[in-house]
């Protein structure tokens, strides 16, 4: 299948939510939302991680690089680069302390992309501005799955902060191991029924796909 590219991502997988239910999600979940992950960058508090005394030093430099990618179309605010060079760099520049964080390309079918863009592109930030320019998604690297997200204001809600992996079993779907959706026809499926529901926090939901790409 063919996917124009969503962005990259870089990303700490983290343990399932607490509020989730542990029979439905697994253990460890990888999310390109930043509500149920944390990406990079989105703030600077995690340089204080690794060296207090370069703090202001660093975050400058890691300011003024952002906003030189920003003005070029390099990347979106507030945490997607539009080029897998261009995650790779920051990760080189910046999180080289951080060994096990992931690279993450989500990409849309190319069918959905009017539909997300007639809704999103007014805006004409972030995800929306990179999916406008109809580039593929790198497809060379590993298929992880399928995440059914909503975008709002910049920012990827994943279903599960609603509680809507309750939805799941009554679409025969059983989340794999990374606690995506194993296929695009499933995913389609929860998109359509997300999409139709009232009082979630995005008005239309779609079926990305992840793939996972070396940082060096």
């Amino acid at each position: 299948m063919s996917y124009y590219c969503g962005g990259y991502f870089l990303i700490e997988q983290q343990a399932r939510p607490s509020y989730v239910n542990t029979d439905i999600v697994p253990s460890t979940i990888l999310s390109v939302s930043s509500c149920i992950s944390t990406t990079y960058p989105n703030g600077f508090n995690w340089f204080t991680k690794y060296n207090q005394d370069m703090n202001k030093e660093i975050i400058e430099i890691c300011k003024k690089w952002i906003g030189i990618k920003l003005e070029s179309d390099q990347m979106g605010w507030p945490d997607v680069f539009f080029d897998l060079e261009t995650a790779r760099e920051f990760y080189r520049k910046f999180l080289f302390p951080f060994p096990k964080l992931r690279c993450i390309g989500i990409g849309l079918k190319v069918e959905f992309v009017k539909d997300f863009l007639d809704y999103h592109l007014s805006n004409g930030e972030g995800i929306s501005k990179c999916l406008a320019r109809k580039r593929f998604l790198n497809d060379k690297e590993k298929f992880l799955g399928y995440e059914v997200l909503g975008y709002d204001s910049c920012v990827l809600h994943s279903f599960l902060c609603n509680g809507l992996e309750e939805e799941l079993p009554r679409f025969g779907i059983i989340l794999n191991s990374e606690g995506l959706i194993s296929t695009f026809e499933q995913a389609v499926k929860l998109s359509e029924y997300f999409s139709s529901m009232d009082g979630l926090e995005a008005e239309l939901y779609f079926p990305w796909v992840l793939k996972k790409y070396e940082l060096h």
